[in-house]
């Protein structure tokens, strides 16, 4: 495969970036990942409210501030999408209440329709909680929408940039149609995510 490579002192780097780009490849296969990404930077304000949601949420449930405020950068995203691109007016915010912190995150539009955000890490697959897929109904949660995040650290407070990309969506019927994790897992694989202009038809 390397018989043309320029410099043969560039061979194993070759190889490796090979290796790195089908390893990526190999994981993202299982996904249709046909929606495009949009991205939304947040304003400093915008970060602000992620970094106090974080902290709030920290200091009740013990969890690490980091993931929560992956999390909570996420939902502020997908509110801004939801009033900007969206325009799914009414748009009621659960997420910033912990008292609501239990059900859905956004309900959008007239109807109400309940919203799961979920923001992992660039590249990772669509992850959901195997001990959460049954309380979806119950949480009111219709989608899954799907965002990863990337922040400038900042080591005094919130980070000073950030910007999430909005990936796609899953409907609550996709989440459960999904195989069930794999022994010693806690997570399942959710196979399909659609586009965003599909949901906004719903709205």
């Amino acid at each position: 495969m390397f018989a043309n490579t320029a410099h043969p002192d560039l061979a194993p780097f070759a190889l490796v970036r090979t290796f790195a780009l089908l390893r990526f490849v190999t994981a993202c296969r299982p996904v249709p990942c046909s929606p495009v990404p949009i991205k939304i930077p947040l304003a400093p304000n915008q970060i602000a409210a992620a970094w106090r949601i974080a902290d709030d949420r920290t200091k009740k449930y013990g969890s690490e501030f980091s993931f929560n405020l992956s999390g909570a950068l996420g939902e502020v995203a997908v509110s801004a999408w939801a009033v900007t691109v969206a325009k799914a007016q009414p748009i009621d915010e659960a997420y910033p209440d912990l008292a609501r912190d239990y059900g859905a995150d956004i309900f959008l539009g007239p109807s109400k329709y309940g919203v799961d955000v979920k923001t992992c890490g660039v590249g990772e697959p669509f992850m959901y909680k195997e001990s959460q897929v049954g309380d979806l109904a119950e949480k009111n949660v219709q989608a899954v929408l799907w965002a990863s995040e990337r922040s400038v650290s900042n080591s005094y407070g919130p980070p000073s940039e950030s910007e999430v990309e909005i990936l796609g969506w899953s409907s609550a019927t996709d989440i459960t149609d999904s195989p069930p994790a794999k022994p010693g897992e806690v997570a399942r694989r959710v196979l399909t995510v659609r586009p965003l202009a599909d949901l906004i038809a719903l709205l």
